[in-house]
């Protein structure tokens, strides 16, 4: 039972407890209500539909003075607040679930209250947490949903901002699947493709190329943009140059094409292209590849030199395989930094 001495201003939709009796209604003390009406003129008073204790209708009490009832539904909210602030997270969760079943709009105002004292802290565990509660308390709270993927995707981000990206990558997966909101899958993409970007980096300083240009690979399928594309061209050549080193020139002919589906190649890798191409044998494929770098690099001596030695000779298989006569440069290439991204929790709407 509520005390006579807590009293609020209602709402409509509020729950409340009768401090006085109401003859007139039928209506005794300690029944409680809901207020279907708000009177501001001539004096603050409401008009509540009077319920018995199994929810049922019994009458209507008309122009309740405000110093006669006592708000519930805003009494319990406030109660939980203060085992939260406590850190009593049973009595916490007790009460949010009594208030949110006393008025539904409630857990728009626990949503708000946890993102308050948790995400703007940056404690986004406990963050995660009550909005896991508040989606147990109503499944369909769609917000709530949200909230829990915002709170995964910021758990990736700082610890892929540690490199860490192990675990940025299981909290980036469990936010997967949660929410259908646009801006957030959104941002949990960009993150993805930061986060792949970060394992491809270390895989090339440990010059493990193919796994770097696989990790690039995967950044692009997350979020296709400029600068994923032109990493994962970047880790293709590197990945080529590699296998021409090994004398693997089929393997370093569909590197360099897989760079060029990513990005146009600038005239020393497509020089270094033919150049493998004439060691398979693939003439008529080199001459192409000679003549585009030339056309992007006219004054260059080697491309030039390649060109002519082409044109000029009827290759063999057996020459062609001689390295020596075809000259390239593996240049090297840069990566193109791809930031991790934060996101807000989201406020629920006023007036739910």
């Amino acid at each position: 039972m509520t005390t006579a001495n807590f009293t609020r201003k209602a709402n409509e939709g509020d729950i409340v407890e009768f401090l006085e009796d109401y003859p007139e209604f039928g209506v005794r003390k300690g029944q409680r209500g809901v207020v279907i009406t708000e009177l501001d003129n001539p004096a603050e008073a409401y008009d509540v539909e009077v319920e018995d204790r199994q929810g049922n209708f019994v009458a209507f009490a008309y122009s309740v003075r405000p110093e006669h009832i006592a708000n519930i539904s805003d009494y319990t909210l406030l109660k939980g607040i203060a085992h939260l602030n406590d850190g009593n997270v049973f009595a916490a969760i007790s009460a949010f679930v009594e208030a949110i079943e006393l008025r539904a709009s409630h857990i728009g105002v626990v949503s708000n209250y946890i993102g308050s004292i948790f995400a703007e802290k940056g404690d986004w565990l406990k963050f995660t947490f009550w909005m896991r509660i508040l989606m147990e308390i109503n499944p369909a709270y769609e917000h709530a949903k949200t909230n829990v993927a915002i709170g995964y995707i910021n758990l990736g981000v700082h610890f892929g901002m540690q490199h860490q990206f192990d675990k940025s990558l299981h909290f980036l997966f469990r936010a997967s699947g949660i929410t259908s909101d646009p801006e957030v899958n959104a941002r949990l993409r960009e993150n993805f493709a930061a986060t792949y970007f970060g394992l491809g980096i270390a895989a090339h300083v440990r010059r493990e190329f193919d796994k770097a240009r696989d990790l690039m690979r995967a950044a692009c399928s997350y979020s296709s943009t400029d600068k994923t594309r032109q990493n994962l061209a970047a880790a293709c050549i590197y990945a080529a140059h590699h296998y021409i080193e090994a004398g693997q020139f089929e393997q370093a002919i569909d590197a360099y094409d897989e760079a060029m589906e990513a990005r146009s190649l600038d005239a020393d890798s497509l020089n270094t292209y033919a150049v493998c191409l004439v060691h398979v044998n693939r003439l008529d494929e080199a001459r192409w590849g000679f003549q585009r770098a030339l056309a992007l690099a006219p004054n260059d001596p080697i491309i030039r030199s390649n060109l002519e030695k082409l044109e000029r000779e009827s290759m063999s298989p057996e020459q062609a395989t001689n390295i020596e006569e075809f000259r390239y440069e593996a240049r090297k290439y840069g990566f193109v930094p791809i930031e991790l991204l934060a996101q807000s929790y989201q406020h629920a709407a006023a007036g739910l």
